[in-house]
């Protein structure tokens, strides 16, 4: 797997936090190690995502229904 591919997938991972689940899924089915490392990259990328995203949405929400 190419460095070119690895940043996609990361990139995509932290936008889209299901493209981390799923590569992350068919990671583990994958024989190769560096597939393996990728996948497990892209779970935590998804993870971090997924927090970043919630914590912001509350913060919006609160902030949006304390100001009236």
């Amino acid at each position: 797997m190419h460095s070119f591919e690895k940043a996609i997938l990361y990139t995509f991972s932290f936008i889209f936090f299901p493209v981390g689940i799923i590569t992350w899924i068919i990671s583990l089915f994958s024989k190769d190690p560096e597939r393996r490392k990728a996948g497990r990259v892209c779970i935590y990328t998804a993870l971090v995502s997924f927090i970043a995203f919630t914590t912001l949405g509350i913060i919006s929400f609160y902030s949006i229904t304390t100001s009236s």
